[in-house]
């Protein structure tokens, strides 16, 4: 599987016009691969769900159950759903 900063280097120089073997050469990823991010016949950044469970806040450096309520809270946000 190609990493995403990979697939968004990619795209990068897709569009400034550089061609798929010029590409190739640079990056290392294969000219199909290349190909099918070209014509969008590979699916663009995937947004990773918000992990529920306990964890240690990487803004408060709180152990709560993510997503944190306090910094929520302290951002003003009321719901779950504002958030996303």
């Amino acid at each position: 599987m190609l990493e995403a900063w990979r697939e968004e280097v990619v795209r990068a120089m897709l569009g400034r016009g550089l061609d798929h073997r010029r590409i190739n050469e640079l990056t290392g990823v294969h000219r199909t691969i290349i190909a099918d991010i070209d014509h969008g016949r590979r699916k663009g950044k995937q947004v990773e769900p918000p992990v529920y469970g306990i964890a240690r806040c990487p803004t408060c450096g709180g152990k709560v159950t993510m997503p944190c309520r306090a910094c929520r809270m302290r951002a003003g946000k009321t719901s779950v759903q504002e958030t996303a």
